[in-house]
Order: C-alpha cells, then structure tokens, then sequence
C-alpha cells in the first residue's frame, strides 16, 4: 500500500526544479562537476561514474508514457540530491525531506 502520492511529489520536484532557467543551469553545473571530480561514483545505478547531462522531464496527460519516463529520469539524477552544493537550496527551502521519499524504506 502506497503511503504517498509517489506520482504528485515526482511533479512537485520536477516543477521546482524546472522553475527558472537558472535552476535548469545548476542542476547542470552539479552533474558536469560531479562527473569531472568523480563524485557520482559508486552513487549509480549503472555501476558507472558519470551520470549523463538530462534535465528533469515533466509529463504530459496526451503522452502514455510520459509520466514512467519523468519517474525514470528522478531516478537516474537521484545522486544529485546527495550532492553537497548550494545550487538545490530552493528544494530544501520547500521541503528538507522530498528526496527522502523515494529511498527504500529499511
């Protein structure tokens, strides 16, 4: 049984995220400085140490799998929100805990 509204918190990240361009270009500069100084290793799914430059991808209501493929795209940037940089403050503003939603539960 869900306890959260996994698919609302997912759009809640990804609009605040995508909010401005200035938000699109740190989350870009977190990922190219993680990659240049190793930071994501060990942290990927992949096994790999670089995570590849995405931005966060909304859904859309007339694309099926829109919703699947912006879920999928938290999940491959997830690393991010561990990242020790001031560049996601406006998400910790809103909500310390939003990323803490989507890891297992012990």
């Amino acid at each position: 049984v869900l306890q959260r509204d996994v698919i609302g918190t997912v759009r809640s990240i990804v609009s605040v995220c995508r909010a401005s361009g200035q938000r699109r270009q740190d989350l870009r500069k977190v990922i190219v400085e993680g990659n240049s100084s190793g930071r994501w290793a060990g942290k990927l799914p992949d096994g790999g140490d670089k995570l590849p430059l995405y931005q966060l991808l909304r859904d859309c209501e007339t694309r099926w799998s829109s919703t699947f493929l912006m879920i999928e795209r938290l999940l491959l940037l997830y690393p991010v929100r561990v990242s020790p940089t001031p560049e996601f403050r406006h998400l910790s503003n809103n909500d310390p805990n939003i990323f803490r939603r989507f890891e297992p539960s012990s």
